[in-house]
């Protein structure tokens, strides 16, 4: 009974750190620079933020992130502070970017730290997008998002 609790409560606390934002906000502290690039997307492209280590309890929270994007064209999924991510979370991530992808939204990555990096290379996780769609940082992914998704005109 313990460990049932035990595991359920670090799910809860894993879950609060995936943040998913459409414009700038206080919950992900991001660069001014960020900030201008994400409020002149429009709405258009949505960052998914995780931080931390990502086990199985937050494969559910990943796959309400994806239900919850509506009109967005492109998405940002920053991975860059997650040091470790279990295989259940992976199978999760590459299912989020295969659903995007199938719905016709564009998929930028920012790259994860080593051993979560080893984890979804593992999967193939990065072969579902272009390697153009990689990037090291946050900005250059914004940039990259905003340069390719296709004007509302």
């Amino acid at each position: 009974m313990i460990d049932v609790l035990t595991i359920q409560r670090l799910s809860e606390l894993q879950t609060k750190h995936i943040v998913s934002i459409g414009d700038a906000s206080d919950d992900v502290p991001l660069t001014s620079e960020e900030k201008a690039l994400l409020d002149s997307a429009e709405g258009r492209v949505v960052l998914i933020y995780l931080s931390g280590p990502m086990m199985f309890g937050v494969s559910k929270a990943i796959a309400r992130e994806q239900n919850a994007i509506q009109d967005q064209k492109a998405i940002v999924l920053d991975l860059h502070d997650v040091p470790l991510i279990d295989t259940t979370v992976s199978l999760a991530i590459e299912n989020f970017i295969k659903d995007s992808v199938e719905s016709e939204r564009l998929v930028f990555v920012v790259k994860p730290q080593s051993q979560a990096k080893r984890s979804l290379e593992r999967l193939g996780v990065f072969e579902i997008i272009p390697g153009t769609h990689m990037c090291e940082n946050r900005r250059d992914a914004l940039s990259k998002a905003l340069m390719t998704i296709p004007s509302d005109d």
